[in-house]
């Protein structure tokens, strides 16, 4: 470590013996360095491995750089001029801000990476430029990438919002992340570089990259919010999965979960837009709605639009202020709610909806990329939750009012656990509940694969607990009509797994009772079963029936007391 705080004190050394450097500004670059731990081992390491050499002042009025700027090339880490406090050895709060910023690229361009099937690809210097650029070409991005840098993080103190940039394959889908857990800006690598003739992934445009990394930056100032919505749905689930009733709708937790991620991304693309309209109007003052849209049309069109030939306007739910900056009153973020965050998947987009469709990942939605964790989050609070009359209670959610697609969550990856066990639930959207499962698609055979139903799969009264109980109980030999004659026997006499009292030989009969008072059968063990698939499908039919009274007993639930919609 001696070593690497030599060659930082050789860098600012060489800082001091440029032109128009003084020596109070030298004295707060050191200050602002040695103040902070983190950022001091940052730049020793940087030093000691020759990717910073020196520090330079930037005092060109025409080379705005307001998050600093580093050569890759030459290892120069540039400071703008008014980052420095006018006298003494103070370092202004700018200053520390700055070199935060700053370390956080010089340890982006000492990165590698593997975009898609391709090798691992060292970072370029254009790469470097090119999101440099695009940090100091928008004053209102500049700012919030300085404020990032140096907030700490409310959902986890030890660390500050944003700590590092790093790439995500390009052709992902998607244009942008923020991770909570590493406090990292991820993007694409292609949104770094000049397009590929004949590619169809995006290059580099500033314009774009602009609202995408306001965007992201967001996401790590709403942290503690979602991380508040994690948290209150799963404490909803648990408190849901241990209800002793034969339902457990999850409906209302989930949507109230899916509206928690629709404020966190309608105020990123609040703060999306004021980046872009900062960037254009750094470079054009008297810039309009119509300049905006034609440097960026697919960011514009969720903010602006143009109706039976009128000129470009706000969409009516969108209220710019003169600048054309927009403000995140409640009713702005309710507005971006639905014009992007409900945006349709292409595969099921309602007829007549004019939106340009949303492909997550190529597949999803935001409801349904949202609702895939809070569902696979409620089966594992499942797990736990206590039997009734020996059977697991329902799993129940109206996926029409959710809005919710099970081949759109399959398809983007459901992780149902290490056990990856398919999860069966009743859509009440309809009237009997229609029953389906979800089954994991997260990885293996069915990776990002949508699973339907299938008709001809085993029926489920074939391998129910009732039969799994009785199948325990009775001698090995036991046929398998016999054993359906039994279940089906024991179910028509009220007896249901778990509340098998006795079971004895009278004669030639088979009696059960239940745990139940007057739950009993008998079988006549002298005459044939029926076969196996008659007695099935009568259980099966009792079953359904049963279920529908469990459904029918939902509804009455829900209609004795008031229900608020998520959907305001």
């Amino acid at each position: 470590m001696q070593n690497a705080t030599q060659a930082l004190n050789a860098a600012i050394a060489h800082f001091a013996t440029q032109p128009g450097v003084t020596q109070g500004q030298v004295d707060q670059l050191r200050s602002a360095l040695y103040a902070d731990p983190g950022l001091l081992t940052s730049f020793n390491n940087a030093a000691a491995s020759g990717t910073v050499k020196s520090f330079a002042l930037e005092t060109s009025p025409a080379q705005q750089i307001p998050a600093g700027r580093y050569d890759m090339m030459g290892g120069v880490v540039s400071l703008p001029a008014s980052s420095f406090a006018s006298a003494g050895p103070t370092p202004a709060a700018d200053l520390h801000s700055v070199l935060h910023v700053q370390a956080m690229v010089v340890e982006f361009a000492a990165k590698s990476y593997v975009d898609g099937p391709g090798p691992q690809t060292q970072v370029s210097s254009d790469m470097v430029v090119n999101l440099q650029d695009t940090l100091n070409g928008s004053p209102v991005l500049s700012t919030e990438i300085k404020r990032a840098a140096m907030t700490p993080d409310p959902a986890d103190p030890k660390h500050r919002v944003l700590e590092a940039f790093d790439i995500v394959p390009s052709g992902s889908g998607l244009g942008g992340s923020y991770s909570p857990e590493k406090h990292t800006m991820n993007l694409p690598a292609a949104s770094l570089q000049a397009q590929v003739p004949g590619s169809r992934v995006m290059g580099y445009n500033p314009y774009e990259l602009s609202f995408v990394i306001g965007h992201e930056v967001q996401h790590g100032f709403n942290s503690l919010d979602a991380a508040r919505g994690r948290s209150d749905f799963i404490h909803d689930a648990q408190a849901i999965a241990a209800t002793r009733s034969p339902v457990h709708d999850y409906t209302l937790a989930i949507e109230k979960y899916v509206q928690s991620g629709r404020n966190d991304e309608a105020r990123a693309e609040i703060s999306g837009w004021n980046a872009l309209q900062s960037r254009v109007h750094q470079e054009n003052p008297s810039a309009t709605l119509y300049d905006m849209y034609n440097l960026a049309p697919g960011r514009v069109d969720d903010f602006a639009h143009r109706v039976n030939g009128q000129p470009l306007s706000p969409r009516p739910n969108v209220q710019l202020n003169a600048d054309l900056t927009m403000s995140p009153t409640s009713s702005n973020v309710a507005a971006m709610g639905h014009n992007y965050f409900d945006r349709p998947n292409s595969a099921h987009m309602p007829p007549g909806d004019t939106r340009a469709s949303m492909n997550l990942g190529g597949v999803s939605d935001y409801p349904n990329y949202y609702a895939r964790w809070a569902v696979a989050t409620a089966s594992w609070a499942e797990q736990n939750a206590p039997t009734i009359h020996g059977q697991k209670p329902q799993i129940v959610i109206d996926m029409a009012h959710a809005g919710l697609y099970e081949d759109m969550m399959e398809r983007s990856g459901m992780n149902l656990g290490p056990s990856k066990q398919p999860v069966p639930y009743l859509d009440s959207s309809h009237v009997p509940a229609t029953a389906h499962q979800f089954d994991h698609t997260f990885d293996g055979a069915n990776k990002n694969k949508f699973v339907p139903s299938s008709p001809s799969a085993p029926s489920v009264a074939a391998d129910s607990a009732l039969h799994r109980e009785l199948r325990n109980a009775l001698p090995s030999e036991t046929s398998q009509d016999r054993l359906a004659q039994i279940a089906l026997a024991a179910k028509e006499g009220g007896i249901e797994a778990g509340r098998i009292r006795t079971m004895d030989v009278v004669g030639t009969n088979l009696m059960l009772t239940g745990v139940t008072p007057g739950t009993n059968a008998s079988i006549d063990l002298a005459s044939p079963p029926p076969p196996v698939d008659v007695s099935n499908n009568q259980f099966n039919a009792l079953s359904e029936q049963q279920r529908s009274q469990v459904q029918q007993m939902h509804v009455t639930q829900q209609q004795a007391g008031p229900t608020m919609s998520m959907h305001q």
